[in-house]
């Protein structure tokens, strides 16, 4: 830094230790407290915090002028409203002078981002660690992703951001600052592996990077995202705190951001966590194309932190968590390309009502096996929500035998998604027909993939009450009523001979072991908490 901003940088910590006095604020304030980091100085009062940008350069983020905080300020404004609106009030000035500075006051000698101040036990990491959020939350959170990135804005042709040549650099330059790692710790192998093979995949994703960039892919997203940037407020995760000060990191495809939560509950040791909210995310934005990428961002995303303990353990405040954190994110890494490919694709077989969707929900979070519901593709097509109806009358409009069709059809472009990217896939749909079943199987034998039918029964009076309850909550992507029941009941087919080999039957009356089914099934177990 030099003289110019360290000067600035030590009038900025005079002018937020001179503001912590209640005269200054037409609120009540609780305590003073100030957490300063490499980029910010926030200053806390109790219901509100204020938010300070330190006047640094340090090369991927430029404060150093007042209209650059200014700026900055508004942007960190705008972009954190698309998530947390609440959390976010307004940009402050601070006018006067650095002995007697005064909020909301002209000529500005700072600003400052208002916002409304939330207690440590609402960080999700102590919410998670208390037992206070599930499964349902990180699919609720999933489902909240996917509606911000479809109204993302997009990147035009004319920006470099999410290029194939900008992401080659990013991933690179990972490997270039840190170097040979950390002294005392010898991983000098495990990191040239990882070089080689991100090189070797970058190489191989080269025209799919571009084409998702030509399709839209590539949106102004938070940049951030991760359970740190996360608290537990008002019964839901919220999402805070996105990259403002660097366009680059923020205009990024978006499955390269999913990765970065992703990567984070893998660190965290909830995988199981992580695969519904993809398993979620997907179901509700149809990106499927995305995880052919998935794995080249994940490996990114962990040596991002690598790199980042790696910088951090040649400072003073450098301590000894952060060489096990260094090695950790390395190692993540290297598991990560040393995963082997898919272990199978599963499809159910079922009438309506026969638990399909409700067991392989159950089968998701300790398989990581990835899901799609015929029930949701058939509407997507169609241009319609997954719980919108769609006024379709029996066996005609999306339920006729061309609309079916193509729905089958979507649903092995699916499942082709999902095992070239190496992860099981199971496919939820009745499969009533032969000729259905037998496509897959097919597919199955062309990608030299385990194949299983995991065939769900129940009693017809059983199946009955299960459709008249779950049309009572209209909460459902399924439109089957009591009259399709019947109808699949006359036209069900069985399973034949050959296919008998590949079943896996089902009481659905009895309680399931999730694990068990999983070892029958050939589905690898997850390991979290």
């Amino acid at each position: 830094m030099n003289q110019d901003n360290s000067s600035a940088l030590e009038k900025l910590r005079h002018v937020v230790a001179a503001l912590q006095h209640t005269a200054c604020f037409s609120h009540p304030v609780t305590r003073f407290a100030t957490i300063e980091t490499h980029i910010s100085i926030i200053l806390l009062t109790g219901d509100f915090a204020y938010k300070f940008k330190k006047p640094v350069n340090l090369g991927f983020v430029d404060f150093t002028s007042l209209d650059k905080r200014r700026y900055f300020c508004e942007e960190e404004l705008r972009l954190n409203r698309r998530l947390a609106p609440e959390l976010y009030l307004e940009v402050v000035t601070v006018g006067g002078d650095a002995d007697a500075p005064q909020l909301h006051g002209e000529p500005a000698i700072e600003y400052c981002v208002k916002m409304r101040q939330f207690p440590f036990a609402a960080e999700l990491e102590q919410a998670m660690q208390a037992g206070s959020v599930t499964q349902r939350d990180f699919i609720k959170l999933a489902q909240a992703v996917a509606r911000f990135h479809e109204d993302a804005a997009i990147a035009t042709a004319d920006l470099p951001y999410g290029s194939a040549e900008t992401l080659r650099r990013q991933c690179l330059d990972n490997f270039r600052m840190i170097g040979g790692g950390i002294p005392g710790l010898n991983l000098t192998e495990q990191l040239q592996a990882l070089k080689q093979w991100t090189e070797g995949e970058l190489n191989r994703t080269e025209a799919e990077v571009e084409q998702r960039r030509g399709r839209g892919r590539v949106r102004e997203c938070h940049g951030d995202m991760h359970v740190t940037n996360m608290i537990w407020r008002d019964d839901r995760i919220q999402v805070f705190d996105c990259i403002e000060f660097n366009a680059t990191f923020r205009w990024i495809d978006v499955m390269s951001e999913i990765a970065f939560l992703l990567m984070d509950l893998d660190m965290r040791n909830r995988p199981d966590l992580g695969s519904a909210f993809l398993n979620a995310y997907l179901e509700a934005g149809g990106d499927y194309g995305g995880l052919d990428l998935l794995r080249l961002f994940l490996v990114y995303r962990s040596l991002v932190r690598a790199k980042v303990a790696r910088l951090r353990a040649g400072q003073d405040s450098a301590d000894e968590t952060t060489g096990r954190r260094f090695t950790q994110h390395i190692q993540l890494a290297k598991k990560y390309i040393e995963q082997g490919g898919s272990s199978g694709l599963i499809i159910t077989r079922g009438l309506s009502g026969s638990g399909k969707t409700m067991i392989t929900e159950d089968l998701i979070p300790l398989t990581g096996a990835i899901r799609v519901r015929s029930d949701i593709e058939r509407k997507r097509l169609a241009g319609l929500a997954a719980t919108e109806s769609s006024h379709s009358r029996l066996g005609e409009d999306l339920y006729d035998k061309s609309h079916t069709a193509r729905t089958y059809e979507r649903l092995a472009d699916r499942a082709r998604c999902i095992l070239n990217a190496g992860l099981p896939a199971i496919i939820d749909a009745t499969f009533l027909k032969v000729e259905q079943r037998q496509s897959f199987q097919l597919l199955a034998r062309e990608l030299g993939v385990p194949f299983r039918i995991l065939d769900c029964q129940a009693p017809a009076e059983i199946l009955r009450n299960r459709i008249i309850k779950r049309r009572e909550t209209e909460q459902d992507a399924s439109e089957a009523d009591i009259a399709v029941l019947e109808r699949q009941l006359d036209a069900v087919e069985n399973l034949t001979a050959g296919e008998e080999e590949y079943a896996v039957s089902l009481d659905t009356q009895q309680p399931v072991d999730g694990q068990k089914l999983a070892r029958t099934l050939g589905l690898p177990l997850l390991h979290s908490n």
